[in-house]
């Protein structure tokens, strides 16, 4: 079934009025006809099924029942990323999207290269709306969250819960692995998970980290490209959490 969001502002009881651009996708691009039943999402959890009312535009849409709400994941999990080049972001927000990442920081380290604000400019709104498609598809009720760019040291210092797990992906670190702190993972409030760019992070920067409490973790004998790290470190962490 096709998935469309919404807010809370376009809807009127029963009826939902959509924006302009999910109006002309419907119509124009997948061709629907007043009667068809598709399936709106309120950005909040909640999932209806509701059928096309009028072809008006922008297109008026009636709900007809109410789907029993997903639960969010228990634990959280965040993934803050250094380096990234725009081109390779995208792949990152719709696998971390697939993976049930919570909260996503893109941040700049020592070693990041090329000027990430003038790549990274004018981009958020084509990122958020990558997440919305990658929702739309996995059946992802809640968007992930999308955060500007950030300091290494402003998202060193970040702690959103009382009892976070934070862990850095450290190439030389030398034997502590995911799979070693697999009942640690359990018990956490929520996860938040560093990975550094091209050239890892330095000593300095992996010093001041540990110095505020993150622990330092590797995933293993060979040395990941940063994309492939993260949606590795994601699945392992969301697999002993039981959330995928």
């Amino acid at each position: 079934m096709r998935r469309f969001f919404f807010d809370e502002h376009q809807r009127r009881g029963a009826i939902v009025i959509l924006s302009n651009e999910e109006s002309h996708h419907i119509r124009r691009v997948l061709r629907l006809q007043k009667g068809q039943i598709v399936e709106l999402l309120d950005r909040r959890g909640g999932r209806y099924q509701a059928e096309i009312a009028e072809e008006s535009h922008p297109l008026h849409l009636r709900i007809i029942a109410q789907q029993q709400v997903r639960a969010c994941a228990s634990v959280p999990v965040a993934v803050g990323i250094a380096g990234v080049k725009a081109k390779n972001m995208e792949l990152m927000l719709q696998k971390c999207t697939e993976l049930g990442v919570s909260d996503f920081y893109p941040f700049i380290s020592s070693r990041c290269q090329g000027n990430l604000l003038r790549q990274y400019s004018g981009r958020q709104e084509r990122w958020r709306r990558i997440i919305e498609e990658s929702c739309k598809q996995c059946g992802r009720p809640q968007p992930m969250e999308l955060h500007a760019l950030e300091s290494f040291q402003k998202i060193r210092d970040r702690q959103d819960t009382e009892r976070p797990l934070r862990l850095i992906l450290w190439e030389r670190e030398p034997s502590k692995s995911l799979a070693a702190i697999g009942s640690t993972l359990t018990e956490a409030e929520s996860v938040v998970l560093l990975i550094g760019p091209e050239g890892g992070f330095t000593s300095e920067e992996i010093a001041s980290a540990s110095s505020v409490g993150w622990q330092t973790i590797g995933l293993g004998r060979s040395i990941l490209r940063a994309e492939t790290a993260a949606i590795a470190a994601v699945s392992i962490v969301q697999h002993y959490l039981g959330q995928i």
